[in-house]
């Protein structure tokens, strides 16, 4: 669960392997990743897939299964969660910091990488 991250800044990745916006974002977010993986960052993985298989085989064609924590939704974007965060495009990004606060929202990926260095170097 994405409690178990506390005490780590944690960005939340909701998306689909049937969306292309999704899949293209995974070369930015493998760079953050490489860049600031270590003992105060995590990538929280949730890919809303009807088809698991499918989640499972974008995940290693897209290179990011090195991530630690991968989650499927299996309603997909029939899911409660989307609506819960009031996300209405994947995908969409939620940068948590070690208090479990909500410190930034679909940033993009210079204004992730920014805030990650202020953070954490």
């Amino acid at each position: 669960p994405l409690s178990a991250l506390q005490n780590k800044y944690t960005l939340v990745h909701f998306w689909g392997s049937w969306s292309g916006p999704s899949r293209q974002n995974h070369t930015d977010l493998k760079k953050i990743y490489k860049d600031f993986n270590s003992e105060n960052f995590e990538i929280y993985s949730v890919g809303f897939d009807e088809k698991e298989d499918k989640w499972k085989q974008v995940i290693k064609e897209d290179g990011i299964q090195n991530w630690k924590v991968h989650v499927v939704e299996p309603e997909g974007t029939k899911s409660d969660l989307l609506n819960m965060y009031k996300v209405k495009y994947l995908p969409a990004l939620f940068l948590i910091d070690e208090e479990g606060t909500v410190i930034g929202e679909n940033r993009s990926y210079e204004q992730q990488r920014q805030v990650l260095q202020e953070k954490l170097e």
